[in-house]
């Protein structure tokens, strides 16, 4: 509903109240008129009166039409083939390479690597989730099919679904690479989506492609030694996964460390490899988006954000609708986004979710942003919208359990301690040894006064990994019940605990203790006197 509004009001806050605003006080000082000085007949008030309102909707209508951000092109999406019980990537990658630049303006790729990180792996291999995912993403045209080999070839049955229609070829090849031609062939005579029709006249052999979807899938399962050990001497277009495993590599060896990111960056040979890999092809013009993504990224782990800012202009050049883009933009300083029309972070994130609603570090970042720019009230816009986020990527994939634990948090931070209770039961299966995890739960069950349940879930989180807070809560409940002595020693583990001069569950943990040794020493008093007063 909210999006509907902001749509029928042009992106401009109240612009529909204010269009009724204007039309009404022209209309009451007409009626006033009419009424009070006579000025005109019944018939000529009617006839000024429809005037005015055509006039002001007119505006409006114009207004609306200049102010309106210009309409995203629609997502084509090439799924895996299903090949026997598994999935088959080699097809799509080979498919996505010649139809890479030649779309029409209305329509953009999204790439089946970013379908595989939003999906949930263990369901990649099955053809039915893979199209109902594909569908809940917004996909205009799904590209998909089956691919059956044998001695002589192969055989694809292709599928090419859209909103109302469902087209299918069967095409005999002899390798992955000629399948790829065919298909482009077939989408060009079909469909109304290639704009151009010169091809990859030397298509990629089957042998590379396997070696290649290898070292993809290992790249995003965070396999980079696995990646550099298929590819230790990269070509123009295996360059990109070298040097994101190197990128990947850099920044782990950076937040490994103890000493400053800076001095790190500098002696990170990793990085060096990453410049001496790419450079060559950037002096070449030989570069694309995905080089300078990885560039930006390098030059922000070293602190070098003006160099990061060259490297996205570069990449927005290249390809002006890939969200990663526009994640990475959204770290930069927020005058370099206002100067590209962005009013602030949470405008440039929200683009980057718009071009790819699977996108799950930046529905994280926009999420988070929306929340914490807000008054973190369960009433405020900001606070409605980002928890509106998170449940959307949940439909998507159910078990990201970083997505599930930024909602879990929002939600029992603005009292929905049911559907936070929901959220942690499932992450406590995906993720049964986190402290945290098992502390919220404790949390939600302290909500509902399952003080038990609560106390075994704060214990769980000491178990796991001594979780300083749990000791907090785990004093109050005793105190709560009664039990003094338990209560004292919690909180004194709390105090312990101390992590600075703020810490304010530590200053908690001393109020608790003091309110209790001053009820020790009252009732010891009372003891002495007889409870009467001296």
């Amino acid at each position: 509903m909210i999006d509907f509004l902001h749509f029928l009001s042009g992106e401009v806050p109240g612009g529909i109240l204010l269009l009724f605003f204007i039309a009404l006080v022209i209309n009451l000082a007409s009626f006033y008129l009419y009424k009070s000085s006579k000025l005109f007949s019944k018939e000529v008030y009617k006839r000024k009166a429809i005037r005015y309102n055509i006039f002001i909707f007119s505006i409006y209508i114009i207004l609306w039409i200049f102010l309106e951000p210009p309409k995203l092109p629609e997502r084509i999406i090439i799924l895996p083939f299903q090949n026997e019980e598994s999935a088959d990537y080699r097809l799509s990658e080979a498919v996505q390479r010649q139809l890479y630049g030649n779309l029409e303006k209305e329509y953009i790729l999204h790439r089946w690597e970013w379908f595989y990180k939003t999906a949930c792996e263990d369901s990649l291999q099955f053809d039915d989730y893979r199209i109902n995912l594909a569908r809940k993403i917004g996909a205009a045209f799904i590209i998909t099919g089956k691919v059956e080999s044998n001695d002589r070839g192969l055989k694809v049955n292709l599928k090419v679904i859209d909103a109302g229609s469902v087209k299918k070829t069967s095409l005999k090849v002899p390798t992955y690479g000629q399948a790829s031609l065919k298909i482009f062939d077939w989408l060009r005579r079909n469909m109304q989506i290639i704009s151009r029709t010169a091809l990859n006249s030397d298509p990629l052999s089957d042998q590379y492609l396997s070696a290649y979807i290898e070292a993809k899938i290992a790249l995003l399962q965070g396999d980079y030694e696995r990646v550099l050990k298929i590819y230790n001497t990269p070509d123009s277009i295996q360059v990109a996964l070298v040097t994101a495993a190197y990128l990947q590599k850099g920044i782990s060896e950076i937040e490994n460390q103890s000493d400053s990111p800076l001095d790190g960056v500098e002696m990170n040979g990793n990085f060096r490899r990453l410049l001496n890999l790419i450079i060559p092809y950037s002096k070449e013009g030989k570069d694309t988006a995905d080089l300078n993504i990885i560039l930006a990224r390098m030059y922000m782990h070293h602190e070098n954000y003006g160099m990061a800012e060259v490297c996205l202009e570069k990449a927005l050049t290249q390809e002006r609708y890939n969200p990663r883009i526009y994640h990475y933009m959204s770290f930069l300083h927020e005058s370099r986004y206002n100067e590209r029309g962005f009013s602030n972070r949470a405008a440039v994130l929200e683009l980057a979710v718009q071009l790819d609603p699977g996108y799950s570090s930046a529905v994280y970042e926009l999420a988070g942003e929306l929340y914490t720019t807000g008054t973190a009230a369960a009433t405020n816009p900001n606070t409605i919208k980002s928890i509106e986020i998170l449940r959307n990527f949940v439909v998507l994939n159910p078990k990201n359990e970083k997505i599930l634990a930024l909602l879990g948090k929002i939600l029992l931070q603005t009292k929905y301690t049911l559907e936070a209770m929901e959220i942690y039961t499932k992450l406590i299966v995906l993720t049964p040894n986190s402290a945290e995890i098992h502390y919220n739960l404790g949390i939600c069950y302290l909500h509902k006064k399952e003080y038990e349940k609560a106390k075994e879930e704060f214990n769980r989180s000491i178990e796991i990994s001594d979780y300083p807070d749990a000791y907090l809560y785990l004093g109050a409940i005793n105190r709560f019940e009664g039990d003094i002595d338990q209560a004292l020693y919690y909180y004194r583990e709390r105090v312990k605990r101390k992590q600075g001069d703020d810490d304010q569950y530590a200053k908690e943990a001393m109020r608790g203790i003091r309110l209790i040794l001053n009820e020790i020493a009252e009732k010891e008093e009372e003891a002495k006197t007889g409870g009467n007063p001296q």
